[in-house]
């Protein structure tokens, strides 16, 4: 639902209000931050289609209000085995991540989701920063995620209920959690009533002092001529008060998020972290996520991001140009995997 902020903490926590699960529609469209987005609506399962695809994600015309496209596809797992030379070099110019949906139990059990973007010249991260995000990446991934514990007896963990959703008291705290990002109260008014999705606050006695979403995407994808609904959830929406941040309460509601999605139907859940920060990437290794740069090497593929893909301000000492955005890692749990986590937490 939003642009994200980096917290103290590691965190993203929200800038600007947007959609980011994005829909089923192509080709892609016009969305926030000079980009076009979408989501192709079936499944790809030759690699020559593939290929072909890629070509015309290559050849769509940049303008003046558009300096990225990016599409996810979902693309059987043997078209992606089975591609020649040729094809894999057409298709890799283009490739960003691959979400294995292997573990969803469903329709799309032997397929992935592929993202794939281009961007204008304009709009590119150099070599040298794009080295130091993958090895952050790789360094972060590849070790133990370690076990802290935190002292949580002084809050209370909660779903924020249908009722809260419209009740003034709750609705001035969460505008005051996110005034430091300039949202105005209709903007917050509207993220707590969107009823897909699911919001948990902690909350010190009445007051809250941190909250996360997970917000819903569900859309039909055709298969061999018939339509299969697929749900997934972006966990997104990190705020906690300045005062209450590297106290461990949005790693709570991040768990509390998983056990309430693993009630739901959902096929995947997924975040889009930062690159540039390696507390954002352990949070995520450590709520079991798996990095989209491991599912890239099993199919062959060498690391990539998501590259320039939104602007996520470091606090008021980010001086960097405000065109300069930030290459995102999709990191994600198909359902059983979730079921599992949530299981054993």
């Amino acid at each position: 639902m939003a642009l994200r902020e980096q917290g103290r903490a590691g965190f993203d926590t929200p800038s600007t209000p947007t959609s980011s699960t994005g829909e089923r529609v192509y080709p892609p469209k016009p969305v926030s931050e000079m980009r076009k987005k979408g989501i192709y609506p079936s499944v790809v399962s030759l690699p020559r289609d593939l290929s072909n695809l890629a070509s015309e994600l290559g050849a769509f015309p940049f303008d003046a209000d558009t300096s990225r496209f990016t599409v996810r596809y979902f693309v059987e797992n043997g078209a992606l085995n089975s591609l020649s030379p040729e094809e894999r070099s057409n298709v890799e110019q283009y490739i960003e991540g691959i979400v294995k949906l292997e573990g969803d139990g469903e329709a799309f059990q032997d397929c992935s989701v592929i993202y794939m973007g281009k961007n204008s010249q304009s709009r590119r991260t150099t070599s040298e920063l794009f080295k130091t995000e993958i090895a952050t990446e790789l360094r972060v991934f590849s070790s133990k995620s370690p076990e802290k514990k935190y002292d949580y007896s002084d809050f209370t963990f909660r779903e924020i209920s249908s009722h809260d959703k419209v009740d003034p008291k709750i609705i001035d705290q969460y505008e005051e959690l996110y005034k430091a990002f300039g949202w105005n109260r209709d903007q917050v008014t509207q993220i707590l009533q969107n009823p897909t999705s699911i919001l948990i606050g902690a909350f010190e006695g009445d007051r809250l002092v941190s909250s996360g979403m997970a917000e819903r995407a569900e859309f039909d994808i055709e298969r061999n001529g018939v339509p299969h609904k697929f749900v997934m959830y972006e966990i997104t929406e990190a705020a906690t008060n300045i005062d209450y941040r590297g106290r461990g309460i949005y790693s709570k509601i991040a768990r509390n998020l998983l056990k309430a999605l693993a009630n739901t139907d959902t096929d995947l859940v997924y975040g889009e972290c930062n690159a540039q920060s390696p507390a954002v990437l352990q949070a995520s290794h450590s709520l079991g996520r798996t990095s989209s740069i491991q599912a890239l090497a099993e199919f062959g593929f060498p690391p990539k991001l998501l590259e320039q893909h939104v602007r996520i301000a470091a606090g008021p000492n980010d001086l960097r140009p405000i065109t300069e955005k930030n290459d995102l890692l999709p990191t994600y749990m198909t359902r059983n995997k979730l079921l599992q986590y949530a299981n054993e937490n």
